[in-house]
């Protein structure tokens, strides 16, 4: 499987004048918060292919006997600058007021790929393309309790960022991959920089309660 190469990724010329921020902080309304036109293809108005109420759910079967690891996808949108999209935490109760990637928990009856489409179309109302999406690592990470995360990378998409659920975020920000903000949620540099150098596996946060 070949990786998408992260090291020098396709940069597009500015268009205007850019801040001299490494972070540019955008908008909080639910208005669009960046006039910059990315992708391809041009916006159209079409929903994600996921699973909906109409079609069969899948039928799965419960091992009750094993101890179980909420799965959630996180998306680097990296614009065509190399920056990446940030949203600010508001309203879940968890790191609230801090800056992550667009994100959400895989339902039942999704795949990976059909939820990170889903989220991003539900948090920032873009459209990306299931088949241009690149898994970039897994973390089996310390938060809250012990969890799987899963990360991909995309570049091209429909439509122009928004926050489209003010409620669970006040802000976007365009910033360097390589230079978070300090706010940023601390896994977050980690898995970059495990994306650029192709490490599958990170365990991230368990090394303080080993002695």
């Amino acid at each position: 499987m070949r990786r998408p190469h992260l090291d020098a990724p396709h940069r597009r010329p500015a268009r205007g004048r850019r801040g001299e921020s490494r972070a540019e902080h955008l908008s909080g309304s639910t208005e669009q918060v960046t006039s910059y036109r990315h992708g391809s293809h041009a916006a159209r108005d079409r929903e994600p292919k996921v699973w909906s109420p109409e079609l069969p759910r899948p039928e799965y079967v419960f091992d009750t006997r094993h101890d179980r690891y909420p799965l959630a996808v996180h998306v680097f949108l990296l614009d065509g600058h190399g920056r990446v999209l940030l949203m600010r935490r508001a309203g879940s109760g968890y790191a609230d007021g801090q800056l992550g990637l667009p994100a959400g928990h895989v339902d039942l009856g999704e795949t990976p790929i059909e939820c990170a489409v889903r989220e991003v179309a539900e948090e920032v109302g873009i459209i990306l393309d299931p088949g241009r999406l690149r898994a970039c690592g897994t973390m089996f990470r310390r938060s809250l309790e012990p969890r799987v995360d899963l990360f991909f990378t995309a570049s091209e998409w429909d439509g122009e960022p928004r926050i489209r659920e003010p409620h669970k975020c006040s802000e976007l920000v365009w910033a360097d991959p390589d230079a978070l903000p300090d706010d940023a949620l601390d896994f977050l540099a980690q898995a970059w920089a495990d994306a650029r150098t192709g490490r599958i596996l990170r365990e991230y946060g368990f090394e303080h309660s080993r002695k």
